[in-house]
Parts: structure tokens; sequence; C-alpha cells
């Protein structure tokens, strides 16, 4: 039985202090050639895999779900999550490269790109992922004295990536994207005015329900919450570059009141407009 096959090297790192308070870090790497036996079976292991399978096939089950893992497939999972994968089927070989890495926004980063697909991808060809990974690699194999630093970045540009390449599967085949564009564009061009859902959805011809939820999704915010964000990115500028008091801005910007418009300021920027203010004279 031959679980390794030749070639097969793996390498454990222990970052230090400074990289595990501060950056995105590599506990682990490797690149393994495995045969038909090669599994792997755990849980409540406190670190995240990034793996690229070069040839052969795999197998991971994981959140109640079986995936193939064919070549140019990449898998991110969080390894305190109960999972499996290993070699998939007889007489078969996997060839994959990989990272187990921690720190910084690591978790909140994988839940994010988890919630918009999944933790399967298929890269092209010419993909960063898997010419990120060796870098990684020769990074610390070369013993860079930089090297946690660099990885730490190459870490934040894979997950990037995944990022994108999540949002752009989640998005790619959504025909009302121009609808949601015209959305944002009445938003921008309506935000002093008294609004509601109700107005932008009719402005729009639909339904405010079936509007709010499609905004949602392709935006990441609600409609509301978009035209509170809108009406704040205006005050900034007015707060910083004008001598109108806070009730003009107020008023101008949209708000119900001086009060109202300093209480949902404070909440989204943790200091009070006046504040803000005083902080760019």
């Amino acid at each position: 039985m031959r679980v390794y096959l030749e070639g097969t090297w793996g390498k454990e790192n222990t970052p230090s202090a400074l990289s595990k308070s501060t950056f995105y870090y590599i506990q682990s790497m490797g690149h393994f050639y495995c045969g038909e036996h090669y599994a792997v079976e755990r849980k409540d292991y406190n670190t995240f895999l990034l793996a690229y399978t070069i040839k052969g096939e795999g197998v991971l089950k994981y959140a109640g779900q079986c995936y193939t893992l064919a070549e140019g497939t990449v898998f991110l999972i969080d390894c305190t999550q109960e999972h499996f994968y290993a070699t998939n089927g007889k007489e078969n070989s996997w060839e994959f490269i990989y990272i187990h890495f921690n720190g910084s926004e690591s978790r909140s980063y994988v839940k994010q790109i988890h919630l918009n697909e999944g933790p399967v991808y298929t890269v092209q060809q010419n993909s960063v992922i898997p010419k990120t990974i060796q870098k990684i690699h020769a990074l610390y194999n070369g013993w860079a004295v930089t090297a946690d630093i660099q990885c730490a970045c190459a870490i934040m540009e894979l997950l990037t990536e995944l990022l994108l390449i999540s949002n752009y599967k989640q998005h790619q085949n959504n025909h009302c994207s121009d609808i949601i564009v015209k959305a944002i564009g009445f938003i921008e061009s309506h935000f002093e005015q008294t609004m509601t859902i109700d107005d932008i959805s009719h402005a729009l011809g639909m339904s405010k329900y079936h509007f709010a939820r499609m905004f949602k999704k392709q935006t990441g915010y609600s409609p509301h919450e978009y035209l509170i964000v809108t009406r704040l990115n205006y005050t900034k500028v007015l707060l910083k570059t004008t001598d109108e008091t806070i009730s003009e801005i107020a008023i101008k910007t949209g708000f119900d009141s001086a009060s109202h418009f300093i209480k949902i300021f404070k909440q989204k920027e943790g200091i009070t407009p006046l504040k803000f203010r005083n902080c760019w004279q």
C-alpha cells in the first residue's frame, strides 16, 4: 500500500508572535502525490486549508455535501468543521498543492467565500491561485527572511481572488443587474428627497419585496441601507468642504432632522458629525 507517492513533501511552520497577532500566517504547506488509499478525516483542527488539484482526482466531504476535486479545482475549508478528503476511487492517484493558514480576518473571509458559492471552485489554467501557492512554497523553502510578511500578502491575494471568483459566479447569470444599476442611479440622484422602498420599486416598475431581495443579493445592502450610506457619503463631503451647519447639512441630504442625522452618523462612523468636521479643519 502506497499512500504517498514519490516526490511528496510537506513542511510545517511556526509563526512568530508578531505574525500570529498581526498577519495572515502559514501553518504548514506541501505538494502531495497520493495513491489510491490516501484519506484524511478530522475536525476541531484550528486552521484553514486551501488546496489546488494539479492532476488526478480527489473527493471532498464537507458541510453535508460531497464534491469531486478534478484537475484545476481549488477547495477552501475551515478545518474546525468535520471534513473528509481522499483520492477518488481505486487505482487513481491525486496530485495537489496546499497551504494551511490562519490569522487576521481568515475566518471572516472564508465564511464570506462559502456564503457566495461554497468550498470548491474550478479555475482557469492561467489562474493566479496555483502560482501564488507555489510562491509561498518557494518563500519558505528558500528561507527568506521576509517570508512571513510576503506570505501574509500572498494569502490575502488568494482569499481576494476566491472572493472575486465566488462573487462573479454568483452574479454572472443574473439578467436583472441592469435593474439594480438603474435603482442605484435613482437613489444617488434623489437621495436628498424623502424616499421609501415603495418609491424606488415603483420607479422601476417592480414589486417592492422582489426588488428588496434582489437589491440585497446583488449589492450586499438593503435599499434603505444603501440610501443611508449614500446620504452619509455626501454629508462627509459637506462637513469637510463647507461651513454649513449640522442642521443645514441634515436637511440638505434628506435626513428628517439634525438629531436623526447625528444619531445615524455616530452609529456608522463612531463619532459625531461635528467631531468628524473638526478632524478636517
